[in-house]
């Protein structure tokens, strides 16, 4: 049971064709009235299990920091999130990732690496090298906040067959370094499966919540994106349509946020193909020619996020 805690509603205006390809996030909030809100996020029981302190409105992306000794939350409207934040646990989150490269490869790149740890904004990429038994490629992740019917404890399980390490409460980050290429933060996490109805299952049963779904491709290959929140990164989940196999889901790409494309195109030169808009309007993207460094996780970058009406430019 939470005694106190600064709830953060996040009920900014969703403008849903400006945000074509990307997870719609809470609802709407006119006017500014969070006590509305509450009521619909806790009902009358909010009083006996949560005194709230306070209750601020943001946009997703925006920094929110803990206030006095509140525990900051972000619950989208109308949610079933409100009952983990009732009963003092947390959404998922992730805060590590585990890839078989070597840190001269994403040097190259221009990651900023110490030792084997890349950190970008709250989240760790630890480089394992080229020889790691396990393969190349991602590896596996860590995930805080793994809750309902789902596997959880200290040991790794495996989320639909992704190695994933549970943590019980979300890293404490230092700082994020400056990477020489420009990059932010970690915009979102591509995973494949074959079936995305057994992939969407286990990981709703280990707390994780859809946001979006999304059909792609054309009539003779038809395709779906799904879309969660792991924490401020989104989860992008695609596969066939309708059932192909019985394989393994497995995390596939990574795309950052940097803080100027322009820069970090021109820092890269020919290490990264030509910028050109990105699927979300206002944003731009590029793809890392990651091969030509024996990196083995396909990495774009892509301009920061915009709001409705404002240009990328």
């Amino acid at each position: 049971m939470v005694d106190r805690a600064v709830l953060v509603v996040v009920a900014s205006e969703v403008d849903e064709e400006a945000h074509e390809g990307e997870p719609v996030v809470g609802g709407r909030l006119v006017g500014g009235e969070v006590d509305a809100v509450l009521r619909e996020l806790f009902g009358d029981e909010r009083g006996e299990r949560l005194e709230v302190r306070a209750a601020l409105v943001v946009d997703r992306g925006e920094l929110v920091e803990e206030l006095g000794d509140g525990v900051a939350r972000e619950i989208p409207v109308g949610s079933g999130h409100a009952n983990r934040v009732c009963s003092g646990s947390m959404a998922p989150a992730l805060t590590d990732l585990v890839v078989g490269d070597e840190a001269s490869a994403w040097e190259a790149a221009g990651f900023h690496v110490d030792g084997d740890r890349v950190a970008i904004g709250g989240i760790v990429v630890r480089l394992v090298g080229a020889d790691d038994p396990r393969g190349r490629g991602v590896l596996g992740w860590t995930m805080a906040g793994l809750t309902g019917d789902g596997p959880t404890g200290d040991g790794p399980i495996d989320l639909d067959r992704i190695p994933t390490a549970p943590r019980s409460e979300p890293a404490t980050r230092d700082e994020s370094p400056t990477h020489p290429n420009g990059t932010v933060g970690l915009d979102h996490v591509v995973v494949v499966s074959p079936d995305l109805d057994r992939t969407i299952g286990r990981f709703e049963a280990a707390g994780l919540e859809v946001r979006r779904i999304r059909d792609v491709g054309g009539p003779d290959a038809p395709r779906r994106q799904v879309f969660f929140w792991i924490g401020d990164t989104i989860l992008e989940l695609v596969g066939p349509a309708e059932p192909q196999g019985d394989g393994s889901s497995r995390i596939w790409g990574l795309s950052m946020v940097v803080a100027d494309i322009d820069r970090t195109a021109a820092f890269l030169g020919d290490r990264t193909g030509r910028v050109k808009d990105a699927v979300q309007p206002g944003r731009r993207i590029t793809t890392l020619r990651h091969r030509d460094l024996d990196i083995t996780v396909p990495i774009a970058f892509m301009s920061p996020h915009v709001k409705a009406g404002e240009s990328g430019a």
